[in-house]
């Protein structure tokens, strides 16, 4: 139960746009913090009752899955101007059905789907102002993800 709360923390934590190179600040129960920039190459797995997080540079830190207080995160400010950043935007939300997409570029992306569980429900390509319909769908808080860019969607 502890990892799925914590998996869905993350991924609530995640809901901003990522245009711009992500840190990972994991602040453990001795009050420590840990500061590691994620990028493209980065990210956060879990193995066995460890959290490990593989940085931009390939270094991975492990930290047990007790030790995690709380997990946050923030922009490299200096990766990317914050002018320049892209966002994507997805309305009407909450839904009922159907949304708009903006913010992703004109060529077709991939855009996926996830349940707060981490399951991808759905994978469609779609390119900036497309509509993507969430009707099959049950009500719920799903994460809507397109390149590095992540939304929250809420379906009634």
């Amino acid at each position: 139960m502890k990892r799925i709360l914590f998996v869905m923390a993350l991924l609530l934590a995640s809901g901003a746009a990522l245009a711009q190179n992500t840190v990972a600040n994991i602040h453990t129960a001795s009050g420590g913090t840990t500061s590691l920039t994620l990028g493209e190459e980065g990210g956060i797995y879990f193995d066995g009752n460890n959290v490990k997080v593989k940085s931009l540079t390939g270094t991975e830190q492990s930290f047990a899955m007790d030790q995690v207080a709380r997990v946050t995160f923030s922009e490299d400010e200096t990766s990317v101007n914050a002018a320049e950043a892209v966002r994507m935007k997805v309305y009407p939300n909450p839904t009922t059905g159907k949304v708009v997409v903006e913010g992703i570029g004109a060529a077709k992306s991939d855009v996926m789907i996830y349940s707060l569980a981490g399951t991808c429900v759905m994978k469609t390509k779609c390119s900036d102002g497309a509509v993507v319909d969430l009707s099959a769908l049950p009500q719920g808080i799903y994460l809507l993800k397109c390149g590095k860019m992540v939304s929250k969607v809420y379906k009634h």
